[in-house]
């Protein structure tokens, strides 16, 4: 592999950097100036050019047309190429990120992973030369010789670095004859690719989002201040408690107990819920008020995007974003997150395809509940995945002994609502129970559902009868729990040395960690790993359906930072980061196939295709998505495709 190492360099100032903005933001504005390109070529010859059209074609002539003889390497390529390709119109047939490697090799910071992926700290862990500080450039829009010349020396010592790094970095690399296209591709979405953006559905979620608010603050009797203040407000909502002799929720902060009053505190969202029409309006109006203010910032980020970029939205998805290798977004408009509960279905809307097109959005239909039974090997589980049995209906049927099956629509009222009921109670099984979720939890999931909630009380029967539930789910599937202490247990031999190998994994120390190898070959890494001698308190629910909770000692397994693991989470981030596996090598194929992806959330990805070829298209994905590599042989996959003129559902 011959390395072509670039890295530009351009304008910034206090108020004017990518700490402040966009990627897009910062490349489509008018203050936007190059100030040269550094380069490193195969023959490790390095220079600092000011010419870019001169030098570009160049390289071109040197390389070919989209330098298809080397494969171009940059540090944070979202950002190189974007350049490249939207200012000079260059598109790179081959290149690799050594950021994104990093991500891949060593994991992101924050998911488990301490030190950072910027090439400075990258360059530090690898005992390189240090990475020099740019602050001399900071608003310096015509540098002078003497500038000039330390922007030279520091480029230059940056495409140095990442050239070394690239190095270290390719044979950490796992299951490259996927990830290596996988890495390109990501990136391309974002420097070649754009989504659609409805901006007459954008005006009008943005006059709903503020009539919205506007009623539930009247209804509260509360100013936007009111609502949004915390003084203020904890003060209107103490009053409105203190009317039935309650006070205010609280919970725990640096110097003692604080007001629960965030929008994700449970204590504010049952507030919401509250009998008292006046203490539930206040809630409500608070909880609007900070939703409002979040989604709104987002609207405007992406109006400022689309408004440069002439109407698109480059679609932003971090390669091996989570420890699992799943994707993560950012870029201040999250297309990995774009909510469910307000607002998520018109922030979804706004994605439209291009004149004359539909999008297939294709889903791998509960592909971690069938990758959990292919690994635990539960033959009927599986049996009842291939042969498209609703597992849901089934399992509900087992649990509550009676004849539970999807509504057909000539049942009496009562009869259909109890049918939605305890199917959803066996949907939330299956799709919930394979990681180790205790009775408590499971609990708390079922009574946070209106549909479930009636069935299972904040009382001891409530709770007897979910203990029910999870023990029926651990006797009707025995693989799963014995999967959770197999691989706890082969972690921890791992741990101490030993090369373990069970269910079709390959677990391993190295370098003071332990790597998970999966099926496909690709490497999950837990650094830091360590097997020490603890007691935790652990609450539950006993046999009378009370919550106890107790010390209990023994071995607990922690990685990173010294973050927790054991062998239902464990479970957990192999089932993830296999059904990623799985879905990534399926775009792949789709892409290869000649169709154009524009972007994917979880386990859904979404094609844009002509109108007329929607429905040989959906043929074609459908028989791509669920046909598995020769690594998953036995795995039943299934793809649910809907044909839409918007990504909202």
């Amino acid at each position: 592999m011959k390395l072509l190492t670039l890295d530009f360099e351009t304008y910034y100032d206090a108020k004017y950097s990518l700490r402040k903005m966009t990627i897009a933001e910062y490349l489509h504005d008018p203050r936007f100036r190059v100030h040269g390109l550094a380069i490193r070529h195969p023959d490790g010859k390095c220079e600092f050019r000011q010419d870019i059209p001169e030098v570009l074609s160049g390289l071109q002539k040197r390389y070919g047309e989209r330098l298809e003889t080397v494969t171009v390497v940059g540090h944070n390529l979202y950002f190189d190429l974007y350049i490249l390709n939207r200012v000079y119109g260059l598109s790179p047939a081959y290149f690799v990120d050594t950021m994104l490697l990093a991500y891949h090799a060593h994991g992101r910071p924050g998911a488990g992973q301490k030190q950072g992926g910027s090439l400075a700290a990258l360059a530090e862990r690898y005992g390189l030369q240090a990475k020099g500080e740019l602050d001399f450039m900071s608003g310096v829009l015509h540098p002078d010789p003497r500038q000039s010349a330390d922007l030279r020396d520091y480029a230059v010592n940056d495409v140095k670095l990442t050239y070394a790094l690239a190095l270290r970095l390719l044979p950490e690399l796992s299951h490259s004859e996927t990830e290596i296209p996988l890495m390109m591709h990501t990136v391309r979405l974002f420097t070649e690719r754009g989504l659609h953006i409805d901006t007459t559905a954008l005006d009008i979620l943005r006059n709903t989002m503020a009539g919205d608010l506007a009623a539930k603050l009247t209804a509260a009797g509360l100013s936007q201040e009111e609502a949004s203040g915390d003084k203020k407000f904890c003060h209107r909502l103490s009053a409105a408690l203190g009317a039935t002799g309650r006070s205010m929720p609280t919970k725990p902060g640096k110097n003692g107990d604080i007001p629960a009053l965030a929008k994700d505190d449970e204590a504010m969202q049952r507030l919401a819920q509250d009998d008292d029409p006046a203490v539930a309006a206040l809630a409500t109006a608070r909880l609007a008020c900070k939703s409002t203010a979040q989604l709104r910032a987002r609207l405007d980020t992406l109006t400022r995007i689309i408004d440069l970029t002439g109407g698109t939205l480059p679609p932003y998805l971090v390669y091996c974003g989570a420890h699992t290798h799943r994707f993560s977004g950012g870029q201040k408009f999250n297309i990995q997150n774009l909510g469910g509960a307000d607002y998520g279905s018109a922030l979804r809307k706004l994605i439209v395809p291009a004149p004359g097109c539909v999008f297939l959005c294709a889903d791998l239909a509960q592909i971690e509940a069938r990758v959990l039974a292919w690994y635990a090997g539960e033959q009927d589980l599986l049996c009842a995945f291939a042969e498209g049995r609703d597992i849901y209906c089934e399992f509900a049927s087992r649990v509550f002994d009676y004849p539970v099956h999807k509504p057909i629509g000539d049942e009496p009222v009562e009869e259909q609502e109890q049918l939605r009921a305890l199917r959803q109670v066996g949907k939330r099984a299956i799709l919930g129970l394979g990681f180790g979720m205790g009775t408590k939890l499971f609990h708390e999931k079922l009574r946070s559902d209106p549909l479930t909630a009636p069935y299972f009380p904040d009382s001891q029967e409530g709770r007897r009868g979910c203990r029910d539930v999870v023990n029926s789910y651990r006797e009707a599937y025995p693989g799963v729990p014995a999967l959770w202490k197999g691989l706890e247990q082969g972690f921890k031999d791992a741990v101490e040395g030993a090369h373990w190998r069970g269910y079709g994994l390959h677990f391993q120390r190295r370098d003071g960690g332990v790597d998970a190898v999966l099926p496909s070959t690709c490497r999950m890494r837990y650094p830091n790993t360590k097997v020490h001698f603890d007691a935790n308190k652990v609450a539950y629910i006993d046999e009378d359906g009370d919550e106890v909770s107790s010390d209990i000692e023994g071995e607990r397994i922690s990685y990173g930072g010294g973050l927790g693991l054991y062998g239902g989470k464990l479970v957990e981030n192999i089932v993830q980061s296999t059904a990623r596996d799985l879905f990534v090598e399926s775009i792949l194929r789709i892409e290869k196939e000649g169709f154009k992806v524009l972007f994917h959330v979880h386990d859904e990805v979404v094609v844009e295709v002509e109108k007329e070829r929607s429905r040989e298209a959906e043929e074609r994905i459908r028989a791509i998505m669920e046909t598995v590599p020769g690594w998953a042989t036995g795995l039943p996959v299934s793809v649910e495709i809907r044909e839409c003129l918007h990504y909202g559902k």
